[in-house]
């Protein structure tokens, strides 16, 4: 199996074109007599489309309840044995504030029982404190890596499976960025809920109900001087979730830009740009800086603005315990039971409130992340594949903009054993019309068809499976050449993969590799040469049981002899139908049918 986890989501994204049409399905063979056609078709190309993310900003409590019902609440039996062990822990550590005060007691009545119930007592608490910590911080983070590993598969499902016009308008930096750096904040987030936020308010509530027991006065003193931090608190919130949702989206760009710049080394050696490189590289790194330390700037005043209202809650204390005391109205143990309850709870309070800025954190990240998931799917059909290799355009017409035609009511018809090739200039549209064919984007008018089948918005996925697609960019995977051929038809038998090498006049350099077939190949195929490449990709497609077969400047990496023998296998498929896109006018005395693209008037 390809290993698609180690396979980077901005080379996916760029490649996406060849993902969506790997899907295969049985053909049938259908000769028919053959005749030379040569027409031109008027043709203007376009910008790519601009479609902005879907997924307005949402509120923090619809974030909240969309996390709670769509990737939390199906793990109720962790979540049941989470609370349980976070219940534990923190009743353990609120019970030495009890421990304090009946081993207190018992000094003020020099009662032998000290010599054998202390060490009960305060190990008995420590033991069950430490063993329920352990195991808590288990099973929490089992839980949070366990939604963040729901969620990252769900949102890589949508993606794939997103209408295609959407995903060409996503900057492949952003959307990696979504998938590694947002997925580590709302990681952080979860495991940080997980271990602290049922623990820590647990403690704190059992901590203030001892304080409670112990002496009700001094437990409302303290509670009185909550309405005064918690506003401060809420602005500091707010402040950080504004600067945490720059700095992903900062971090998105920055690994496009990486991700450009490190795929395109040759070219930055080339031209000699490494100075520029490196020192717009260092000016994003700088500004990512700033803005993290923004946000820690923001995080690190909840900390002491916690330290100091412990200490005023401290000296609060003492100083209605003290002025009791000069009225004889104090007992010596329920202070320092109080005393050790309030310390049980201040580090509580402090891990809650720290816990506030990693939350917004997460809910920012959360929030691109869901994105993501609502992009909207493609429909696939319920009817079955064409079978057909007869293929027709009539008058279809495209354009991206108004009045800004790309395809001006092109025609045309294919049958099996014909090979059509699409001939014109560099940004004539040949691609765009590619596109069409293969369902990746619909016609502004005019039908496109598969013998009966009509190409349909409700159904595009099973209208891919009819045909088999080779890019100008060869698109291979990590993994060994029978996984890359055999993404086209996993049923596929040795024998049938190496018969497709031989069409594709690869067999001889994969028989010369070491492990055959079964050789790694690297990411992206880099442990081949160019040609190499290229000619696999044109096996992979080969090997797909489809009718159609649609290479986009499939023999450019080729030299001539080869090239001259992968097109004879091609034009030898009685059975398919070949659409060969090119700008070379020398192929075209291959062709059985030439179409020639030029731009067409503005109107």
């Amino acid at each position: 199996m390809i290993r698609s986890c180690g396979i980077s989501l901005a080379v996916a994204t760029s490649g996406i074109r060849r993902i969506v049409s790997t899907n295969g399905v049985a053909t049938r063979s259908v000769k028919r007599k053959l005749k030379l056609k040569d027409r031109v078709i008027n043709t203007q190309n376009s910008p790519p489309l601009s479609i902005p993310m879907p997924g307005p900003e949402t509120k923090q409590d619809s974030v909240l309840r969309r996390l709670w019902h769509e990737e939390i609440k199906s793990h109720w039996r962790l979540i049941a044995v989470s609370a349980f062990l976070s219940a534990a822990t923190a009743l353990a550590a609120s019970g030495y504030a009890l421990v304090v005060n009946i081993l207190t007691k018992r000094l003020e009545a020099a009662s032998p029982e000290i010599l054998w119930l202390a060490p009960l007592l305060v190990m008995g608490v420590v033991i069950w404190r430490a063993l329920s910590l352990h195991f808590q911080m288990r099973v929490t983070s089992r839980l949070a890596l366990t939604i963040c590993r729901d969620l990252q598969s769900r949102m890589y499902e949508r993606f794939v499976r997103a209408e295609f016009s959407t995903i060409r308008a996503l900057a492949p930096g952003d959307v990696l960025s979504r998938f590694t750096n947002d997925l580590s904040a709302i990681r952080e987030m979860l495991i940080r809920l997980s271990n602290s936020l049922l623990r820590d308010s647990v403690q704190l509530l059992a901590g203030f109900v001892i304080m409670l027991w112990l002496d009700w006065v001094l437990a409302l003193a303290v509670l009185l001087l909550a309405p005064v931090i918690l506003p401060v608190m809420t602005r500091i919130a707010a402040a950080i979730t504004r600067r945490a949702t720059q700095t992903q989206a900062h971090i998105g760009a920055t690994t496009n830009y990486l991700q450009e710049t490190i795929g395109g080394t040759r070219i930055v050696k080339s031209f000699g740009w490494e100075r520029e490189a490196s020192l717009r590289s260092a000016s994003e790194f700088n500004e990512r800086l700033n803005l993290q330390m923004e946000v820690i700037r923001l995080r690190a005043r909840i900390e002491p603005i916690l330290e100091v209202f412990g200490g005023v809650a401290l000296s609060l204390v003492f100083v209605i315990a003290g002025w009791r005391a000069m009225s004889g109205a104090s007992d010596v143990s329920d202070f320092l039971g109080f005393i050790v309850a309030l310390l049980v709870t201040s580090p509580a309070l402090r891990s809650l409130g720290g816990l506030s800025g990693a939350i917004q954190e997460g809910l920012a990240a959360l929030r691109r992340c869901y994105q993501i998931v609502d992009l909207t799917p493609e429909t696939g059909g319920n009817d079955s594949p064409a079978s057909s290799g007869d293929i027709s355009l009539d008058k279809v017409s495209f354009a991206y903009e108004p009045g800004v035609p790309v395809l001006n009511e092109l025609s045309l018809k294919a049958v099996p054993g014909e090979f059509l090739i699409i001939l014109g200039p560099s940004g004539v549209g040949k691609s765009t019309l590619l596109d069409i064919i293969l369902g990746l984007v619909q016609a502004s008018t005019g039908k496109v068809a598969l013998g009966d089948h009509v190409q349909s918005a409700d159904r595009l996925t099973n209208w891919r499976k009819s045909f088999a697609y080779v890019s100008q960019q060869t698109l291979l995977f990590e993994g060994t050449i029978a996984e890359n051929l055999r993404m086209a038809d996993a049923t596929a038998s040795d024998e049938a993969i190496w018969f497709a090498l031989e069409q594709a006049e690869a067999s001889q350099f994969v028989r010369d590799l070491p492990l055959g077939i079964e050789e790694n190949i690297g990411p992206g195929g880099h442990r081949l040469s160019g040609g190499q490449r290229q000619r696999l990709a044109i096996a992979r497609a080969l090997l797909k049981p489809a009718p159609v077969l649609v290479l986009d400047e499939a023999t450019s990496a080729l030299d001539a002899d080869t090239e001259q023998a992968v097109i004879a296998q091609l034009k030898a498929l009685q059975d398919r139908t070949v659409l060969l896109v090119t700008h070379r006018e020398d192929l075209t005395h291959h062709a059985t049918q030439v179409i020639r693209l030029s731009r067409p008037q503005q109107n």
